[in-house]
């Protein structure tokens, strides 16, 4: 699973795949990405279905893409606290994504210590490529929860003189 988003291509690629296969005549789709998306850019330019870019077409970066939409507050509360989004049970998922769900979300993060438990389900490591399973996050977000700081150390020394 790590590394191949399924639910992308098959919920999002292939039924816009679909569409333009059925449809009359020709067809542009537009997408977003930037000038320093090299590789994708180069992707699009091999696709069945003629492609524009935007982004590429008016000269944005990435960040000034990022900046335009955070002007006009159109970005994602994901970007509160993690640089890219994705579903909520994605086993690619950063440290700060999961602890936001297991923060925020606990019913969403306690489905997830469940699905691991189930038994040929998802095996017994969440991210194959980490070798780490959500029991294993759970408890290491435990013990970081709990953690004394420097400073919380040197709070009690100062209180005790």
């Amino acid at each position: 699973m790590p590394g191949h988003c399924n639910i992308n291509r098959d919920c999002k690629l292939k039924p816009i795949s679909n569409f333009y296969k059925n449809i009359k005549g020709e067809a542009i789709q537009y997408v977003g990405i930037a000038i320093d998306e090299e590789k994708r850019l180069e992707r699009i330019r091999i696709s069945d279905v003629p492609k524009i870019s935007l982004l590429e077409k008016y000269g944005y970066t990435e960040k000034m893409a990022f900046d335009l939409c955070k002007k006009y507050d159109l970005l994602s509360p994901i970007y509160d606290f993690a640089p890219r989004g994705g579903c909520w049970f994605c086993p690619n998922a950063r440290d700060c994504e999961l602890r936001h769900l297991r923060n925020n979300h606990r019913v969403l993060w306690n489905n997830l210590l469940a699905l691991e438990n189930t038994p040929n389900l998802i095996g017994d490591k969440w991210n194959t490529l980490t070798q780490t399973s959500i029991h294993d996050k759970e408890e290491q977000f435990f013990w970081e929860d709990r953690q004394m700081t420097i400073f919380d150390y040197l709070e009690t020394k100062v209180i005790r003189i």
